[in-house]
């Protein structure tokens, strides 16, 4: 059945989500930003979001507010929301998730996509895949039904914490992993590494309340090794800028979050070595080199 689909935020994953769905011809698709020379066919948000069954919020989390107040008054009850935001918010600590749930009405079905999808590779018609979170069985249903014919992966979960927590979490790990490569540590320290932080996470995970073995899923283990293994992931290049004592150009999620899950994990300390280290690093009270020693 077609479908009305909006695409909000046309920045690298937002450009590919659209190059995924626009290819099946399946779909009306419309794209929308808040820049208009990033979309100059976009139409008024009045206009598309009323009649829309499916809106994409392909924006950082410090952005979800802002989209909020421009379409809350225009949805549909029935009309699922689908997030690729990952992040902690800085005063209340929620995540993406729970943030969805205060800033829409609780009952609008959220659906959160998580996993390893770096829009570079998309884009070129690479495969990519990732969860579908949410306690919505319909709108997961709705949404592996878009993809189900695309380069898109995409696994069934009702594990909404522990995804939309590793979605988080991987981040924060691949400054860590930035830092090894810039310091030239070796495939073995990041083979270590990784194993590492994936048994911090599914700790991390079991405190808040998700499920540990979403750790080593496409949410965490897939995407911690896709962000922290790549030059196009803005925590990667973090990590390594710091190393090399330069400044990072882009603005990274895990940085913007490190406080927040330094909050949330506080209780488990002693069994978050690795996440303790990097956090000395990212606030300069130890050097990079600390890290991979």
């Amino acid at each position: 059945m077609k479908k009305n689909i909006v695409i909000i935020g046309q920045g690298e994953i937002g450009k590919a989500i659209a190059f995924l769905l626009k290819r099946q011809r399946a779909h009306v698709i419309d794209c929308w930003d808040i820049d208009p020379t990033r979309c100059p066919t976009r139409k008024a948000l009045e206009t598309i979001i009323p009649k829309a069954s499916i809106i994409f919020l392909c924006v950082p989390s410090w952005c979800l507010q802002g989209v909020a107040d421009s379409i809350r008054s225009l949805l549909r009850h029935q009309t699922v929301l689908v997030t690729l935001s990952k992040g902690l918010d800085k005063q209340t600590h929620q995540t993406v998730s729970e943030r969805m749930q205060t800033i829409f009405r609780r009952t609008q079905p959220v659906v959160l996509l998580s996993g390893p999808m770096l829009a570079e590779e998309i884009v070129k018609g690479k495969r990519a895949a990732c969860v579908a979170a949410s306690k919505h069985a319909h709108a997961r249903k709705d949404v592996l039904g878009l993809f189900k014919d695309s380069a898109l992966h995409v696994q069934s979960t009702t594990d909404v914490v522990g995804a939309s927590l590793c979605g988080v979490l991987k981040n924060v790990y691949a400054i860590g992993l930035g830092i090894a490569a810039a310091k030239q540590a070796g495939d073995n320290f990041r083979g270590w590494y990784v194993q590492e932080a994936v048994r911090e996470m599914s700790i991390i995970l079991s405190h808040a309340g998700g499920r540990p073995e979403t750790a080593y899923g496409p949410a965490g283990l897939g995407d911690l090794i896709a962000t922290g293994f790549s030059s196009h992931s803005s925590n990667y290049s973090y990590g390594y800028a710091l190393a090399k004592r330069k400044r990072s150009v882009k603005k990274a999620e895990g940085v913007e979050s490190l406080a927040s899950i330094i909050h949330l994990a506080a209780p488990v300390k002693h069994k978050l070595p690795l996440l303790w280290k990097i956090k000395s690093v990212v606030s300069g009270s130890k050097p990079p080199a600390s890290l991979v020693v």
